[in-house]
């Protein structure tokens, strides 16, 4: 709605006697007259902006009045229930009507009524409202319908069957047929007529209106909302009624006839018009007027409907299949949809005759005539042949050939503006072809090749049984170009509307000298002003107070003061937090600017939209936090950081940088990097270290030499990776400097404590090998002198004597086995590894060959299960098996020795296994039977140093793998040692 048209009606509301409101098309109320505010006890101030559903008491009239809002066509006669401020409901009749100027607007006019609850006999043929809900067979109707039905009015519910009932049976079957096959979107209004009985027995002609709510899973439909009136009063008031006008129809040859444009339905009084008396439809008229003149009647008939008279001569079809020729004359439509006319027959012709009579000249004249006087053209197109046939005014003013009346389409295309034509086509077939009543403006060129602003309507007039449209008719008239641009603006801010909703931007607009604040967009619902605005619609107008209250106090003063700082030709943004029905906050950005001005040149209104950032601040607070969080976690890392920009220059260090190297960050932040390495390593930083992390991206564990602030060298590894920019551009590398000057210390005191153990090894490897060999002399000689002294002074010494000399013998012989097995743990420890390829099965044959007396002396099973090929030092492993198979033999029990040797794999390993069935080990000793000379016998019961084991677990050790053991007593022993499946590489030095 423009600012003129809308302060016209306005101005003009006071003066209307009865009640009245100007609604938006969400019912929102714009304006209201004293008498309304009368009605439902409120002053108007509480009224506008609220809506007009707020007021109806009965859901169903919302439902009922919204239904009317959604489609063109005006709303009479409704009953429903006013709720006024003091509780008490007022019974009303509620006619809705439309604002030509205001297209977007509608007129309530609200008329008080006697209550419904105990109506009288002139209140049956209002109007009621009802809704079915076949999903649950239960309607729900009004006070007025529910009195008609029932004589009382109570709950308003009924069942649907009860409802049924009501109607005729002769309409029942056909209304519920009528039900089960509507179709179409739930905007969409349907139309029947049917008798129903009254609560005292009458029968009434209800004419009902309603429209599909929900749909089932199949596309049945399951619930309806509709609206009936009595038609009986109104086929009462019809001509057809009234004696003298039908005696006086009668006499005159006259057939009087009514066409309701809303219900595409008439009513004839005799048989003329039509053929039959009474309900007639357009579609079975139009079938039977001549072809010739099929075209031209139609384009006039739907005229009526656009404010145009009908005054025509024709050829029609009775209902012998004999031609008649009729005249016909009918007034424009009333604000109803009604039209009115007579229909008399003309002497019979043949067709040249009808065509070339003077009468016929006389009647075309006057239907020009009318035409013009209306400033209205008819057209027609058939679609089949795809010509189009005008006539009215304006055809003297376009450059038209019509060939036998018509022309080709193409033709009128080189009459349209070049830039409205696709719309042209487009609209045409939406709106004209689709629709029952379409209309379209666009540009066509007159004689003096000037564009003339024009607007088509109408619609389908002719189509096949399936649907298939072949003639389109209506009427053309001419339009100034100032409602041509109020359109188009009106067309420019509903594109406007729902462009701002759909990237969810709120406008708002400041009227300075009132302080009056109005938005209009998705922000609107949220604010929390419910005394202001209350029905949840995009629109809202806050008073000074208001606005200023909703804003958050700390936000307050800078809005103000932005505001009063704005200029025209400058915008601003101004983030402020607005408080929303649940009481929290949201973060909106208010970006405006001075949008009108005074005389004086000083702003009067500023306007500009609204956008919720509410999600951007959230964000940016993380983005904050999260900054911090890595600020920190940069600042307390326990390394050397480093951050220089593409040139090498620093940007950021950490503190344990300061610590360490003793510059303050002044010293360093927007230097070059290179003022900290020593001197030796700043052309390989410059030339090739840092170009490589850029280029690459990363850069691992590179050796670079730091300078502290006091001149000590520090041995680091600088590892460092590459920050780019959204094109991919470098634009900082981050270092990480592994500080190894205490590691090198430490390794430098390492290789020498190395260097002394190996050489420490070496002496006491030459000890061992010199001890063997020099203590194995003396030890020998005691052996044989021993020896000789038993054998020369055998019968010199007594029993004491030869005991001792025993003793002494036996002790060296002891001597020279510790050494010996000294020797070879020793060796075991200390020798280099000689690793090759090893078939471990041929090495345990090989050894149970050089067992075979042991093993046949004590009759020992032994099983070989598969076992690998390693590498390995060969006489270690021997040893290892050696050791494991002769304690197996050597701790057997009563039983003969079983001994089973097999092999798993296990990950990077074999896990070899070697199993007996000997006497078994007690959990505590698992640990120390493999340490050297660790015996858990007695000497006299087994043989041994109890070196073996330790033995087994150097050569387990050496080849990269562990060995254990798994036992209880008397249930045997399981010893594990694992070798490396890999190549002679993974066996260590």
């Amino acid at each position: 709605m423009t600012e003129m048209s809308r302060s016209v009606i306005f101005e003009a509301f006071d003066a209307f006697p009865q009640a009245c409101a100007v609604v938006d098309a969400d019912l929102r109320i714009l304006q209201t007259n004293p008498a309304l505010c009368s009605l439902a006890g409120r002053s108007a101030k509480a009224l506008t902006g609220l809506g007009f559903n707020t007021l109806l008491a009965d859901r169903l009239d919302i439902d009922l009045v919204r239904s009317s809002l959604s489609t063109d066509s005006p709303l009479s006669g409704l009953s429903c229930l006013i709720s006024r401020s003091d509780g008490a409901p007022a019974p009303v009749t509620l006619d809705v009507r439309l604002l030509p100027s205001s297209p977007d607007c509608r007129l309530l006019v609200v008329t008080p009524r006697a209550s419904p609850a105990s109506p009288t006999q002139e209140t049956h043929g209002l109007s009621g409202t009802y809704r079915l809900d076949l999903a649950h067979r239960q309607a729900r109707v009004s006070p007025a319908l529910e009195h008609f039905l029932t004589g009382r009015a109570r709950d308003g519910r009924i069942s649907v069957e009860a409802w049924l009932k009501a109607i005729h049976a002769t309409d029942r079957a056909r209304i519920k047929d009528r039900l089960r096959a509507v179709s179409g979107h739930r905007l969409d209004v349907h139309a029947f007529e049917c008798r129903m009985r009254r609560h005292d027995g009458a029968w009434r002609q209800m004419r009902h209106q309603f429209r599909v709510l929900t749909h089932g899973r199949r596309g049945q439909p399951l619930a309806f909302s509709g609206i009936v009136h009595d038609a009986t009063r109104t086929a009462a008031t019809g001509p057809e009624t009234d004696p003298r006008l039908r005696l006086a129809c009668q006499a005159a040859d006259l057939c009087a006839w009514s066409y309701d444009f809303e219900a595409d339905e008439g009513h004839s009084t005799g048989r003329l018009h039509t053929g039959q008396e009474g309900p007639f439809c357009y579609s079975d008229w139009r079938s039977r007027v001549h072809p010739d003149d099929r075209s031209r009647v139609s384009a006039a008939f739907l005229a009526l409907q656009f404010g145009a008279t009908m005054e025509e001569r024709y050829r029609i079809r009775d209902e012998t299949g004999s031609e008649q020729t009729h005249v016909c004359h009918a007034e424009p439509c009333d604000s109803a949809g009604q039209a009115y006319g007579f229909t008399r027959l003309a002497e019979s012709a043949s067709a040249e005759a009808v065509a070339s009579t003077p009468e016929i000249n006389t009647v075309d004249q006057a239907a020009a005539r009318s035409m013009r006087v209306a400033s209205i053209t008819a057209w027609t197109r058939d679609m089949t042949s795809d010509r189009m046939t005008i006539s009215g005014p304006l055809c003297e003013r376009l450059d038209l050939d019509q060939v036998d009346g018509s022309f080709s389409f193409s033709k009128w295309k080189d009459c349209v503006h070049p830039d409205d034509w696709p719309r042209l086509v487009d609209l045409c077939r939406s709106n004209f072809e689709t629709a029952p009543n379409g209309e379209i403006n666009y540009r066509i060129r007159d004689k003096n090749q000037q564009y003339i602003h024009v607007r088509a309507r109408g619609g389908v007039s002719e189509q096949t049984p399936d649907g298939q449209v072949l003639t389109l008719a209506g009427v053309l008239s001419e339009t100034d170009e100032v409602e041509h641009l109020r359109e188009q603006l009106a067309v420019t801010e509903r594109a406007r509307a729902e462009a701002a909703a759909a990237a969810n931007i709120t406008a708002w607009f400041h009227e300075i000298a009132t302080g009056r604040l109005t938005l209009e967009g998705p922000l609107c619902p949220a604010i929390e002003l419910a005394e202001a605005f209350s029905d949840g619609g995009t629109r809202l107008v806050l008073d000074a107070e208001d606005w200023r209250s909703a804003i958050h106090e700390d936000d307050l003063h800078g809005l103000l003061s932005g505001l009063g700082r704005l200029a025209p030709d400058h915008q601003e943004d101004f983030e402020v937090r607005i408080r929303t029905r649940d009481g929290d906050y949201r973060w909106i950005n208010l970006r405006g600017g001075v949008s009108q001005v005074g005389p004086d040149g000083a702003p009067t209104r500023l306007s500009g939209f609204i956008t919720d950032i509410t999600e951007r601040r959230v964000l940016e607070k993380d983005l904050a936090l999260e900054k911090a969080r890595l600020d920190s976690i940069y600042q307390q890392t326990p390394a050397l950081l480093h951050t220089m920009d593409k040139h090498g220059n620093t940007l950021m260090v950490n503190r344990h940088w300061v610590a360490r190297l003793g510059y303050r960050e002044d010293e360093v932040i927007g230097r070059p990097g290179l003022i900290v390495v020593h001197p030796d390593d700043r052309e390989r930083v410059a030339r090739t270290l840092l170009p490589q992390t850029l280029e690459k991206g990363e850069l691992v564990r590179e050796p670079v030499r730091l300078v502290t602030s006091q001149g000590e060298v520090l041995e680091t590894r600088i590892s460092a990776f590459a920050e780019y920019d959204l094109s991919g551009t470098p634009r900082a590398a981050h270092a990480v400097f592994e500080d190894l000057t205490d590691i090198q210390a430490a390794r430098k005191e390492l290789e020498a404590r190395a260097e002394e153990l190996e050489r420490t090894n070496r002496e006491l490897n030459r000890f061992a090998t010199v001890a063997s060999h020099d203590l194995q002399e003396p030890l020998r000689k005691i052996a044989a002198f021993s020896g000789l002294l038993r054998r020369r002074y055998q019968d010199r010494l007594d029993e004491d004597g030869l005991s001792s000399l025993d003793f002494l013998v036996d002790a060296a012989g002891r001597m020279r086995t510790l050494i010996d097995d000294l020797l070879g743990y020793s060796r075991a420890s200390s020798r280099p590894l000689k690793t090759s390829r090893i078939e471990l099965e041929s090495v345990v044959e090989a050894l149970l060959k050089e067992l075979g007396v042991l093993i046949e002396e004590t009759g020992a099973i032994i099983e070989i299960d598969a076992l690998p090929a390693v590498y390995g030092d060969t006489t270690l492993l021997r040893l290892l098996f050696q050791n494991l198979i002769t304690n197996a033999i050597k701790y057997r029990g009563q039983d003969a020795p079983y001994i089973r040797i097999g092999s798993v794999r296990a990950g990077d390993s074999w896990r070899i296994h070697v199993m007996d069935n000997g006497i078994g080990i007690e959990g505590k000793f698992f640990n120390k039977i493999f340490d050297p000379f660790q015996r858990l016998h007695a000497r006299g019961d087994y043989e041994g140093t109890g070196i073996g084991l330790a033995i087994c677990q150097q050569a387990a050790e050496r080849h990269g793998g562990r060995i254990w053991v798994d036992s209880a007593p008397g249930r045997g022993s399981s010893f594990y040692f694992t070798l490396p499946t890999g190549t002679a590489e993974d066996v260590p030095d």
